[in-house]
């Protein structure tokens, strides 16, 4: 029996879609060289360097062929999948439709041809007509299929599946067929508000942020996280919450940091959204407010700079995902006064000092020491009452805000969060567990453009499991590194 699966193929995630079906049968503790069928070579490769298993390794990508045929297990997968369109029993393949009928395995498919059935045709970069279609399927009527056709709840769902190149030559688009398959369905991907992730669109939630996760992307980080039921989750870069809807629908624990009081409690950033507002009792627009609309447990949450802290919870989480500040889409801030201030405070007071040794001298010169001391003692009460007056000023500021604390942060490296990120989770993860977060790369300062293995941070208590980019634009992609703890 070959078992194939067809992935769906976004612009945008198209390098996702054998990492996650990857880290999916790992969910189920099936190795990936358990999983897909792999050369002698390409299993030895993939257990050194896990993160080469991608779809530049499969030449008939978006058609990849598995070593693992349990259907339970298919089953399981594909309730979690976003880019698995099919897992499908293959009866053949051919070049044609007439290939394909004269290549099916008669006594394989014979168990089936009895039974009430559908057909399906789905092709890889090709659209047919309806006539086209039906044309197509009439010609599997040579196989004496002696089921009734049911289309509403066929016990068989026969499917058709071609991939094709298209190619465009003097104005016109060509077409030329690279692999054609005939199956059995075994299972497909829940469209609409069968998705995995249906519901939880950014347009339907009732608080957003300017730089909110798309809801596939969380979808997709999470599985890379191999996020289940009872596990303890961290986003230690919270900003308005988003991400953590994906492992609250898988029933994980959630935990979550943010540097900026002010984005917690709401008073900064977030917004309402209107298009669903309507339908809340509480409107108050903070972090809180979408796990709250969906029913799902609070969040514990604390005020952190994940990218300093040295915090230790002796491996308590099993999985950090996480989308950190670059300083494209978000500023990056880390803790500190900004470095103008500190340069005026440090001028000041060496300003301060020289003026109060010239003073000193000249005092000391007419005999008046007693004076000096008693004015400094009135300067210094002065100072005290007006850095307490301005401590009081912020503090009222802030509180007026919804905060009852604030600190003060500074601009910080991209580069420095993401080392504080992984110090962070050498802390914090267990073994085993999983790192997944969202690395900037641009593109036109690197000497090699297509390798970006050489640019993605490293630690000696971590492997990387794997990198799969997100094209943003032209030059700028992000990288989503996935990193497990070893030790």
């Amino acid at each position: 029996m070959r078992v194939l699966a067809f992935f769906k193929q976004p612009p945008e995630y198209v390098h996702f879609c054998i990492a996650e079906l990857k880290s999916l049968f790992a969910l189920h503790n099936i190795p990936a060289w358990e999983a897909f069928d792999l050369t002698p070579q390409q299993v030895e490769l993939v257990k050194e360097k896990p993160y080469l298993l991608n779809k530049e390794l499969f030449p008939s990508f978006p058609f990849v062929y598995l070593k693992n045929h349990n259907y339970d297990i298919l089953r399981s997968i594909m309730k979690r999948s976003l880019l698995v369109k099919y897992f499908v029993r293959v009866f053949s393949e051919g070049n044609n439709i007439d290939e394909l009928i004269q290549n099916v395995d008669v006594e394989e498919i014979k168990p089936f041809l009895d039974e009430s059935f559908s057909f399906t045709v789905d092709a890889h970069n090709r659209w047919y007509k309806r006539p086209e279609i039906l044309e197509m399927i009439d010609k599997f009527a040579a196989l004496d299929f002696t089921g009734k056709i049911n289309l509403n709840d066929p016990q068989n769902v026969f499917l058709i599946l071609e991939d094709w190149e298209n190619n465009h030559v003097k104005g016109n688009l060509e077409y030329k067929m690279r692999r054609s398959y005939f199956g059995l369905q075994i299972c497909k991907y829940g469209k609409g508000k069968d998705a995995v992730n249906a519901g939880y669109e950014l347009p339907l939630r009732p608080y957003l942020g300017p730089t909110s996760t798309d809801n596939d992307l969380a979808f997709l980080m999470a599985n890379q996280a191999m996020v289940k039921e009872n596990d303890f989750v961290l986003d230690p870069f919270l900003g308005t919450g988003s991400l953590l809807i994906a492992p609250s629908h898988f029933g994980a624990t959630c935990f979550g940091s943010e540097i900026d009081a002010r984005v917690i409690h709401g008073t900064k950033v977030g917004r309402l959204n209107h298009n669903v507002s309507a339908k809340l009792t509480d409107k108050k627009p903070d972090i809180w407010l979408n796990f709250k609309y969906y029913g799902f447990p609070m969040p514990e949450v604390i005020r952190l700079d994940s990218s300093k802290s040295k915090l230790h919870c002796n491996e308590l989480f099993d999985s950090i995902l996480c989308d950190p500040p670059y300083g494209w889409r978000a500023s990056v801030r880390v803790s500190g006064d900004t470095e103008s201030k500190l340069e005026k405070k440090a001028k000041k007071k060496a300003a301060k000092e020289e003026k109060a040794a010239e003073e000193e001298a000249q005092n000391l010169a007419e005999g008046v020491e007693k004076v000096q001391i008693e004015v400094k003692e009135e300067e210094k009460k002065l100072e005290d009452l007006e850095e307490e007056e301005k401590r009081k000023k912020v503090e009222q500021q802030y509180a007026d805000e919804g905060c009852e604390y604030f600190i003060a942060t500074k601009a910080g490296k991209a580069e420095d969060v993401i080392d504080g990120l992984i110090d962070l989770a050498d802390g914090l993860l267990r073994v085993g567990g999983r790192l997944v977060f969202l690395f900037p790369v641009d593109k036109s300062k690197l000497e090699d453009k297509i390798d970006l293995f050489k640019v993605l941070p490293a630690h000696s208590n971590f492997k990387l499991e794997d990198y799969t980019e997100n094209v943003l634009a032209m030059q700028k992609s992000r990288i989503l590194v996935t990193m497990i703890k070893t030790s």
